[in-house]
C-alpha cells in the first residue's frame, strides 16, 4: 500500500492519531478509522464522543468504515457497550457501517462474530457489510453511504483516505 500525495488528499475533519495503535478523521459524514491493536476503553469513549459530535453536526446521517489489522485483537468489553451505546443513541442518524479485517483465519472469524453480535443488536438502523479488502470496501461503500444519507463521496476518496490513517497510525 503506497501512501497517498497529500495534495490528492480530501479535506478531512476530526483527525485523531495515535502512533502504532489507530488512526481516524471523518470525511464529510463518513467516520474512518484505522485500528493496529484492540481497542481498549478510552478509545471506545473517544468514539462515543465522536459519535455524539457527528450526529450533531451531520443531521441526514453518518457512516463508518473501520479498517482492522490483522491480529489487532477483539475489542475489550467497555468498547463493545460503548459501542451498542452508540446504536441506542444514534438510531436514524446512522448510515452504513463498513468493515474491513485485513486478515483470515481464526482472528476473522472471530471477529465476525463480534460483528454480527453488534449487526442484531442494531437492527434496521444501519446497514453493516463486513469485507476482506479495502477496495471491496471502497467501491461498495460510496452508493450506499449516499443512499441511505444523501451525500456522495467517491471511492477514490474512501481509499486514498483510509490508506492514509494507515500510514499515519503505523508512524
Amino acid at each position: 500500500m503506497g501512501e497517498p500525495a497529500i495534495s490528492s488528499l480530501p479535506t478531512l475533519s476530526h483527525l485523531h492519531v495515535e502512533p502504532g495503535r489507530n488512526a481516524s478523521a471523518v470525511l464529510r459524514n463518513l467516520s474512518i478509522h484505522v485500528w493496529l491493536t484492540r481497542a481498549n476503553d478510552a478509545e471506545g469513549q473517544r468514539l462515543l464522543e465522536l459519535s455524539r459530535t457527528l450526529a450533531d453536526e451531520h443531521p441526514m446521517g453518518v457512516s463508518a468504515l473501520q479498517w482492522i489489522a490483522e491480529g489487532a485483537g477483539l475489542p475489550e468489553t467497555p468498547v463493545r457497550n460503548h459501542v451498542m451505546q452508540i446504536l441506542r443513541e444514534q438510531g436514524g442518524k446512522l448510515g452504513e457501517i463498513a468493515t474491513v479485517l485485513d486478515g483470515d483465519g481464526f482472528w476473522a472469524s472471530a471477529y465476525r462474530g463480534v460483528l454480527t453480535g453488534l449487526r442484531m443488536a442494531a437492527g434496521e438502523r444501519a446497514g453493516f457489510r463486513v469485507f476482506a479488502t479495502l477496495d471491496e470496501a471502497a467501491a461498495w461503500l460510496p452508493g450506499a453511504h449516499q443512499g441511505r444519507t444523501g451525500i456522495a463521496i467517491s471511492a477514490t476518496e474512501v481509499r486514498t483516505t483510509t490508506l492514509h490513517l494507515i500510514s499515519l497510525a503505523r508512524s
